[in-house]
């Protein structure tokens, strides 16, 4: 089978890491995969680090531009499927399929994403067979079952659990917290940091690094200077939480959607405890008082509170580690996650071609 991943944007984020996963994972099966991005960018770095060969986009194409540079690519490399995120992307590749004559359509709906097709997307699905990859039961309940998809397909996100579990603390002076975040949620980012303040005088061994998009923003930083906590905070935008949970304690986690999933996903399977808002994406994926703990929204005393006491107890974090270890060694391992990409692909194939 040969695919082609698309991700037109610059930033590398959760859409972009899971379809890198994928694209990577399919290949080691023997699959002949790509991944469109954009020259010069951080995800074209990325996948090319992952040994996955690159197609460039043009930025900022449009529908119209973009459906004619993807069918391009489509002939170009005798595409089978196509893999996309969102509406836009959904629209160029219909008519990039349109005009090429080849090429299923695969839309997938991450984590916590409303999944719902709108009236021009349904209106093109007479042009290419369209599918669905959900991440979760609910979104594909939710797909209407007169649009006529060719394959509904559900595929909770997956990361390969470290082979040694949860780590004993290390030794040290420090009290290290990772928080994941995006820009979309630098409010909550703003009151990690008040929680950061309020536990500074009498926790003056924490420190916090913020990893993720925007995470090295320049109203962050002088919110941190503001509040008295710059040098407790270090500030990590083009790395992965990976790089930076070997030395972690906790790991908190204020992204939403695939970031805020695969956040939680990569510190419980290096057996790191995580916090989360209460009712968030992220809150899906932790077991309240066994792999961390569900924090009330916007309460930072509440925050403060927990952090402490968790930081103050190495036997809870401990436990807790090795629980949500073991939960994502059980339930999400990568290996569900592309059987799934694999499956939607594979089924809606071969109803195209019974057509």
């Amino acid at each position: 089978m040969r695919a082609l991943f698309h991700h037109p944007h610059a930033e590398w984020d959760g859409r972009a890491r899971a379809f890198a996963v994928a694209a990577r994972g399919l290949r080691r099966r023997g699959w002949e995969t790509r991944f469109a991005c954009c020259p010069g960018t951080e995800p074209e770095r990325r996948a090319e680090a992952l040994g996955i060969p690159v197609h460039p986009l043009a930025p900022d194409a449009g529908i119209i531009g973009g459906s004619g540079a993807l069918a391009r690519a489509l002939r170009e490399h005798l595409v089978d499927v196509l893999y996309v995120h969102g509406e836009r992307a959904h629209l160029a590749a219909a008519g990039g399929a349109w005009r090429a004559e080849r090429g299923v359509i695969v839309r997938r709906f991450g984590a916590g994403e409303d999944a719902s097709l709108g009236r021009a997307a349904r209106a093109t699905l007479g042009q290419a067979p369209m599918a669905a990859l959900c991440t979760w039961a609910e979104q594909a309940a939710a797909l209407p079952a007169d649009a006529g998809l060719a394959a509904v397909v559900t595929a909770d996100l997956g990361v390969e659990a470290d082979a040694e579990g949860a780590r004993p603390r290390r030794e040290g002076p420090l009290r290290r917290v990772v928080c994941v975040q995006t820009r979309a949620v630098r409010a909550r980012t703003a009151s990690v940091l008040r929680t950061v303040a309020m536990l500074a005088p009498r926790h003056p061994e924490l420190r916090v690094a913020l990893v993720g998009p925007g995470a090295d923003d320049e109203e962050l930083r002088l919110h941190a200077a503001a509040v008295g906590v710059n040098r407790l905070v270090s500030h990590h935008a083009a790395a992965s939480p990976a790089d930076l949970l070997a030395e972690a304690d906790l790991a908190w986690v204020i992204a939403d959607g695939d970031d805020g999933a695969f956040g939680v996903l990569e510190a419980l399977g290096a057996g790191v405890p995580v916090l989360v808002e209460r009712g968030s994406d992220a809150a899906r994926y932790v077991p309240d008082a066994i792999g961390g703990a569900h924090l009330p929204p916007e309460d930072v005393p509440a925050a403060a509170a927990t952090l402490a006491q968790l930081l103050a107890h190495d036997a809870d974090r401990q436990s807790m580690g090795a629980a949500g270890h073991a939960r994502v060694a059980r339930s999400h391992g990568e290996a569900a996650m592309l059987d799934g990409f694999a499956r939607v692909a594979i089924e809606a194939h071969a109803r195209a071609r019974r057509r």
